[in-house]
C-alpha cells in the first residue's frame, strides 16, 4: 500500500540530498546560542519535511543529510516524525474530515512532533547517547566498503526478496477494498468455485451482499451460513467508497433511499451534488 510513497520519498530525498550543505544551512540557525538554535531547529524541522515531501522512510536519508549539515539532534528527530503531515497526507485528511478538522489535527501533530523531538533528544542526553560530531558529506556519499552497513544492506535485500516471494505465493487482493491479505489467515468465500479472500468481516459481508449475475447468491463461507441471510450488512460511502457501519454512520435520505457516510465532509459533498432535498441523521434505521 505504501510502495509508491516510499519510492517517491527516497527519490526526492536523494535529489535534495545533492543540493549541498550551504542550501540547508540557509534554512536553519547554526551559530546561535544552544537554546535558541535548538528551539528554532525543532520548530523548522517538520516544516522542512512538509516542504520536501519526504513521506514514509524517505525522510531518514534526508535526515542524515540535515545532520551532516549541522542541524541539531532535536531538529532531526522532529523532522523524522513529520511524515504524517506531508502535503499528500494532509490532502487525505481534508478529503475525509474537512478543512476544520484537518487544520486541527495537523496543528496537534505538529506540536506533538516538536515536543517528541525535544523529549527524545533529552533522553539521549541523559543516557549519554547524544552524538557529539556531525558526519561529513563524504561519509554519507562515500564509496561502498566492506563494513557493517554493507552487511546490513545485503541482509535487508535477502529479507525483502523472501517477503516478496511469500507475498506472491500466499498473497491475495480483497475484492472489496483492494487490500493485500494473506490467504492462510484471511477470511474466505467461495463463489462459483472461485475463492475470494477478505481483510475483515465487513468486506466479506459487503461482497456477500451483492447478488450474482442471475440475481442469486452463490457464496458459502467455509461451513458458515450463506451471506445472503445476513441482515446486519455494512454500507459503502457513495462519495469516497469507504465501507462503514450503518449503525454509527452519518446518513442522507434521497427519494426514500438512505445513503451512509464516513464523515461530515462526505455527507456535505453528497448533499451538494444535485440540490435535492435530503433528510440527515446520525443513526439511521430501515435503510434500503
Amino acid at each position: 500500500m505504501l510502495h509508491r510513497e516510499i519510492g517517491i520519498g527516497f527519490l526526492v530525498a536523494g535529489f535534495i540530498g545533492l543540493l549541498g550543505n550551504g542550501f540547508f544551512q540557509a534554512l536553519f540557525l547554526t551559530s546561535a546560542p544552544a537554546p535558541v538554535r535548538i528551539s528554532e531547529n525543532v520548530l523548522i524541522g517538520p516544516i522542512i519535511a512538509v516542504a520536501s515531501f519526504v513521506c514514509s522512510v524517505g525522510n531518514v536519508p534526508l535526515a542524515a543529510v540535515l545532520w551532516s549539515g549541522g542541524f541539531s539532534f532535536p531538529g532531526v528527530m522532529a523532522f523524522i516524525f513529520a511524515d504524517l503531515i506531508v502535503l499528500p497526507i494532509i490532502a487525505v485528511y481534508r478529503k475525509y474530515y474537512g478543512w476544520a478538522f484537518t487544520i486541527r489535527i495537523t496543528a496537534l501533530m505538529y506540536a506533538t512532533m516538536v515536543l517528541a523531538g525535544l523529549i527524545v533528544a533529552g533522553l539521549f542526553d541523559v543516557f549519554g547517547w547524544l552524538p557529539s560530531t556531525h558526519p561529513t558529506r563524504s561519509h554519507l556519499f562515500g564509496a561502498i566498503g566492506l563494513d557493517y552497513k554493507l552487511v546490513l544492506n545485503l541482509a535487508g535485500v535477502v529479507i525483502f526478496i523472501g517477503l516478496y516471494a511469500l507475498t506472491l505465493r500466499r498473497g491475495a487482493k480483497d475484492p472489496v477494498c483492494g487490500m493485500s491479505v494473506d490467504r492462510a489467515k484471511a477470511l474466505r468465500e467461495i463463489v462459483d468455485g472461485t475463492a475470494y479472500y477478505f481483510c475483515s468481516n465487513a468486506c466479506r459481508q459487503a461482497f456477500g451482499g451483492h447478488a450474482g449475475a442471475d440475481g442469486h447468491h452463490h457464496g458459502h463461507l467455509d461451513g458458515h451460513a450463506d451471506l445472503s441471510e445476513t441482515t446486519d450488512m455494512p454500507a459503502i460511502d457513495p462519495v469516497c467508497g469507504m465501507i462503514i457501519d450503518p449503525e454509527s454512520a452519518l446518513s442522507a435520505v434521497v427519494d426514500g433511499t438512505t445513503y451512509y457516510f464516513c464523515s461530515a465532509h462526505c455527507q456535505h459533498t453528497f448533499a451538494g451534488l444535485d440540490g435535492s432535498p435530503r433528510e440527515h441523521g446520525n443513526h439511521p434505521h430501515g435503510a434500503d
